[in-house]
């Protein structure tokens, strides 16, 4: 047994904000990239990124209209790349998502 006790305590919990709006996009099965994206500092999303890393999962596939170049700024500034496109419609006027990938396999 040890003679030695903290006297400083415990330090304080780090008790991130609640964020209900990113909270409920998990629970709809949003995919964790696009929580990542609209919700930056929602740090659920970014460890279920990296459980999926850790599960052996090689890459994180995302859809993003071509025209919103913010968000492929966005999403390019986080790696990932443009690997194909998706057409799909918006009520009845047909658009282009692109197809981008990011890799989070670890090297080898």
């Amino acid at each position: 047994m040890s003679d030695h006790v903290n006297l400083l305590g415990e330090p304080p919990a780090t008790l991130l904000p609640s964020l209900p709006e990113a909270e409920a996009l998990v629970s709809s099965g949003t995919a964790p990239v696009d929580i990542a994206a609209k919700y930056p500092a929602f740090s659920l999303a970014w460890a279920m990124l990296a459980e999926a890393a850790g599960r052996g999962k090689d890459a994180v596939w995302l859809g993003v209209w071509d025209r919103n170049e913010r968000a492929i700024r966005f999403y390019e500034s986080w790696g990932f790349h443009q690997s194909g496109t998706q057409p799909f419609l918006l009520g009845t006027d047909l658009q282009t998502d692109l197809v981008m990938v990011r890799r989070i396999a670890r090297e080898s």
